[in-house]
This record gives C-alpha cells, structure tokens and sequence, in this order.
C-alpha cells in the first residue's frame, strides 16, 4: 500500500511542481514527495524528522478551515513562524475524510484547474486506502491465526500473512503490551489504522491485534520500541508496558517470538515497580525461562520451606536484595534503609527457617529461582485468545 501511495503523491508533485505530503485527518505525515530547491517550510522540516505535528500547525489548519469541507482549501503561512502557505486537498470517500494533500505553495501559483486535477488523484488515492483497510483487516486474522491457530489453518495463515508484509523487512518481532494500571487507565481512545507505516522508531510495518486481555504488534526487527509510540498504534491503553520477543526471521517462528513477549510481559508485571516500561526478553537473564511456565510448574520450583514463607513478605525482599546486589552487606543494608544487624538477623532467619545455606552456590541458585518463581505467580498471566 504504502508503495502505491507514495508512487501517487510523487505523481501529484510533478503535475503542481511541488512538494505534496499526504496526512491522515488528524494531520500526521504518512508519505513525502520529494523536495525541490529552496521550497521547504520549518513545518515539513519537522514533518520529515518525526512524521508527528505539533498542535499549533494543527489549530493553524483548522482555523483555515481545514476538516471544514471536502473542498481544497487555502492555508495562509505565516512569516513569524517560518511557515509557508498550502493548499490542503481532502482525500475523502462517500463524505468521510480519510487524509489529505498538503501542497508547499508560498507563490500561491496553484490555479483551479491544477487543483481540479489533484482532486482527481485524490479520488485515485482514497481507493487505495479504502482497499488498504481491507488489508489491514486481513492481516489483523491472519495475525491472530498464526499466533493461536493449530494445524492446516494456521499454516495457511502463515503462508498468507507472510505474502502480505514488506519483503524489503527481514526480521520481524512480536511484542504483547498492557496498560501499567490496566485498572487505572479506563481511557478511551478513537482507534488508528491497524496496518499503518510506523514512525522511525517503530519500522516499516505495524499489524496490531486485540487479544481480551493485552494487544499484539507485529514490528520490523529493529524497531526500538519507544512506549509513547506504540500508545498511538493500541486503543484504549494510553500508557503502555511492553513486553518484546526476540526477532525471527521467519513466519513460522512468529509463535516462538509471541511466547517470548508474554515471557517478557509477565516478567515486567512480576516487578514492583516494572524497571522499564519496555523489557526485551533478549535482555533478560536466563531466569526468564521461568516466565514462560504454567503456575504448578512455578509452584513445584519452589521448596516447601521457601513456599512456607510466602506471607514473609519483608524477610523475602531482604533476600532477594542480598542476592541481587552481590551479597554486599553495607550495600543491602542502605537499600533497604536498615541496620547492618537487622540484616543479619534477617538472612540468618531465612537460612534456620529454610534450612538453606546462603553461601552455598547450589543454594543461592534454589533460592533465586524460587523468588523469582513467588514473583511470577503473583502476576498476571496473559493468555492467548482462541
């Protein structure tokens, strides 16, 4: 899709002899033309960088009637803020905005019959988005099938799914994000395109996928994951906690990357508070196999001994700092903001109630799985959605 539409908003740059952008109706950039010369604004400048809009070039449109009329629309620049005048040219179906046409005039040289004529490859361009929709749609089944399917259905889908992404991609990544306060965060949000090219920090291609639960991003392997990104890709979760799974670069491997990044959610979630709001199952400790285990398996890792102390919450967390920070007493001591002697006590408690030897590096291995394992069976565990 994106190739087409480029190649059309090429095609109306040549006919006006300037540079065009195309937008979606809230004004963020989708493609460029090139730019010729002398003629580029502080406006598309920005554009080009971030592909984002800044709120007072939104209320500058408006207030030139732009979203007013399915009619272009001439857009005043102003000096002050080095920028340029425009034509803005709807692209619409059936009397709904679907982007529009941004045209860079300052010379105001586009006559009626020129915009005529970009009208016409607008009509041309709202085809090609409306038959994008339906893409994005398949793509979204195709997604899910693949991740959840079994057998026959879920090869096919593989198969389709892979003929529709970008070749020009060869690694792909699947990431499972949820609201930091899923309970907290009851916003509602006008949902985006569910195919649609990223911003330089997410890659070429998006597919986004609802589960009941938490949402699905197929991303190009290199996409950098920036949190506040992807907000604008997930309905309804405006402040995202993201869990990625390892890059592959095949299709058939997509579930592999799937269990990685639900992995790597349940890990974020077992956090108190989550490190990051984006953790990268490539970046965790080979602990991280525990994320991937139904809750008895979890439960069996865990002693009888430790699992007696579940309720001992303080003494718990004393342990695990003393593990985590390299069994440094003065260090454990100051993060937890207590005596060097409570400490003691504390860790000699563990070791009488549980029979374990803190100096023991086949002990200390028992211990720090079972913590871990306690963490992860008080978090969320996200499910697929059959």
């Amino acid at each position: 899709m994106f190739d087409d539409l480029q190649r059309r908003v090429n095609e109306v740059a040549r006919r006006v002899g300037l540079p065009v952008s195309l937008t979606t109706p809230d004004l963020d950039s989708i493609v460029f033309s090139p730019h010729s010369g002398l003629i580029i604004d502080a406006v598309r400048s920005k554009s080009l960088l971030s592909r984002g809009t800044e709120e007072w070039v939104v209320r500058w449109f408006r207030q030139a009637g732009v979203g007013g009329s399915l009619e272009p629309t001439f857009v005043p620049g102003i000096p002050a803020k080095e920028a340029m005048s425009r034509w803005v040219v709807p692209v619409h179906t059936g009397g709904v905005i679907l982007g529009y046409l941004a045209i860079l005039d300052p010379e105001a040289i586009c006559d009626p019959e020129t915009l005529e004529a970009v009208e016409e490859q607008a009509a041309d361009i709202a085809r090609i988005m409306v038959d994008s929709e339906e893409s994005a749609s398949l793509a979204k089944d195709r997604l899910r099938r693949v991740l959840t399917g079994h057998g026959t259905d879920q090869a096919a889908a593989t198969e389709e799914l892979w003929d529709q992404l970008d070749s020009r991609v060869h690694q792909w990544m699947i990431a499972a994000a949820t609201s930091v306060d899923a309970a907290a965060h009851k916003v509602e949000r006008r949902p985006k395109a569910q195919v649609q090219r990223g911003s330089p920090s997410l890659g070429a291609l998006t597919v986004e996928c609802a589960f009941e639960d938490h949402h699905v991003l197929l991303l190009a392997g290199d996409s950098t994951l920036d949190p506040d990104a992807l907000a604008d890709l997930i309905p309804c979760c405006p402040t995202p906690l993201i869990g990625a799974g390892g890059p592959v670069e095949e299709a058939t491997s997509l579930p592999r990357s799937y269990r990685q990044a639900l992995g790597a959610l349940r890990t974020a979630t077992a956090r108190e508070p989550a490190p990051d709001r984006t953790i990268r199952w490539t970046e965790l400790s080979p602990i991280k196999v525990l994320a991937l285990q139904d809750p008895d398996t979890l439960a069996d890792t865990v002693p009888p001994t430790i699992a007696a102390l579940g309720s001992e919450t303080e003494l718990l967390e004393t342990v695990d700092h003393y593990l985590d920070h390299g069994r440094k007493p003065d260090l454990v001591a100051d993060s937890l903001h207590i005596h060097r002697g409570t400490l003691y006590y504390r860790l000699r408690k563990f070791e009488d109630a549980t029979g374990l030897d803190l100096e023991s590096g086949k002990d200390r291995l028992t211990i720090q799985l079972s913590l871990e394992a306690l963490k992860l069976l008080r978090a969320p565990k996200w499910h697929h959605a059959h």
